[in-house]
């Protein structure tokens, strides 16, 4: 997925001092940070329906430089970022603000690539993430819709931004099947009982990491797709809980995990003196952030690590749950 942040002089919510505009067709989280003497100032989550803009920061911008990161949010599974950059800074797996982001794993925070908005001097400004469709934000409203609809199985809607009558009575086909007024409407409520579907459908396919062990757990993942192999991570993991990594119909036979648990202090776990490690010897391409890679050969050269992943069979089955013991 190609996606950057960029800054543009559209709308932005009342009084807001820095804002977000999502005009991509995901469900997105966003969070926001800046330099202070003190050290960084990060904080998320700022939630984006699909062609919405909400405030990040509710007060005059008083630096020049300041930085933003954005993700899928769980109804798309595994997620993934929609910016770039070279600012490596923690985020929390909930709501959170903190000052200085040095020793993420040691603090059971993620970290992940900021990107940098330069605001001009301004003290209002907006930041708009977008995708490869490049759509406006009336259309990345619609777009969302398809995207969603498409994953729930209504796979006669295209995503294309356009509403039009396929659209429409996919929209009050689902209304109608969970019980909601048949308006056809693409709002704010639709978007939220969307997400709540797509979350319950993730459970019924896709592959699954749960922890069974008392420790955090980081994992990824590796498949091929058509004739391409990726891999994805890193997972967060809590202790007694399931992670899905992918949330679609598993349609291939073999599929492949890799899993590190960590202490408190972020260092791997020790267990009758071996680390706990779930891999295997299938080499996958990896990078100490959250990761999306395409090809598993020459990581090296191409800037990454390396980890040897543990092969893992699923009989055809449609979902499948690797547990973490």
């Amino acid at each position: 997925m190609s996606a950057a942040a960029g800054a543009a002089g559209l709308a932005t919510p009342a009084h807001a001092a820095l804002a977000f505009c999502n005009q991509s067709s995901y469900l997105l989280e966003a969070a926001s940070a800046r330099e202070t003497p003190d050290g960084w100032q990060v904080r998320g989550w700022v939630r984006l329906d699909p062609g919405a803009c909400a405030t990040a920061i509710d007060e005059p911008l008083d630096a020049t430089v300041y930085y933003a990161f954005a993700r899928t949010r769980p109804a798309h599974g595994a997620s993934r970022r929609l910016t770039s950059g070279g600012r490596l800074l923690c985020v929390g797996s909930g709501d959170f603000e903190f000052v200085s982001a040095n020793g993420c794993a040691q603090r059971g925070l993620q970290q992940v690539e900021f990107a940098r908005i330069e605001t001009d001097s301004k003290t209002d400004w907006t930041a708009t993430f977008t995708e490869s469709g490049e759509y406006d934000l009336p259309r990345a409203r619609v777009a969302g819709a398809q995207r969603l609809l498409r994953s729930l199985g209504y796979n006669k809607v295209i995503i294309d931004g356009v509403s039009g009558g396929r659209t429409t009575r996919a929209i009050m086909a689902f209304q109608a099947e969970n019980g909601l007024p048949q308006t056809g409407t693409i709002d704010a409520a639709l978007f939220s009982a969307l997400e709540a579907a797509a979350k319950q459908h993730q459970r019924r396919a896709g592959f699954h990491f749960c922890n069974e062990t008392d420790l955090l757990v980081w994992a990824a993942i590796g498949y091929q797709q058509a004739e391409e192999w990726r891999s994805s991570g890193w997972l967060r993991v809590p202790a007694a809980t399931c992670v899905p990594a992918l949330t679609r119909a598993l349609d291939r036979p073999v599929y492949y995990a890799y899993a590190e648990a960590v202490t408190d202090g972020g260092a791997v776990a020790q267990r009758d003196g071996a680390a706990m490690i779930w891999g295997g010897d299938q080499a996958f391409c990896t990078k100490p952030t959250r990761f999306f890679i395409d090809g598993r050969s020459n990581c090296a050269a191409r800037g990454y690590e390396q980890a040897l992943f543990q092969r893992v069979e699923v009989s055809g089955a449609e979902a499948h749950i690797f547990t973490l013991r």
